[in-house]
């Protein structure tokens, strides 16, 4: 009988000290400290770059091949935005006391 209360006393022992590790492992401090959450930071900036990169690689590649094909004209933005502004300026009446 002494036995087995004595295993009992040190299984509960055991018990509580892995309990408590794990509670303590569990609460490892903020986010400040934690070098798992600094790489995970640094891992998604690198890939967010890394996806940007791409993106702009693909437009530039698709501008080009426009271009080549003669279906991309870099002006053709500004001067459409010119001609906008000139129909606009036609249309609105200029007051007489304005010079310039």
């Amino acid at each position: 009988m002494r036995n087995v209360a004595l295993a009992c006393v040190l299984m509960a022992f055991c018990f509580g000290v892995a309990s408590y590790s794990m509670r303590a492992v569990g609460q490892a401090g903020d986010d400040s400290e934690d070098p798992l959450a600094e790489l995970r930071k640094e891992a998604a900036m690198a890939q967010q770059q890394q996806q940007s990169q791409q993106q702009s690689e693909a437009k530039a590649n698709e501008m080009l091949q426009q271009f080549q094909a003669g279906e991309y004209d870099p002006d053709a933005k500004e001067l459409q935005e010119l001609e906008e502004e000139e129909e606009l300026s036609k249309n609105q009446k200029r007051r007489w006391w304005k010079f310039w």
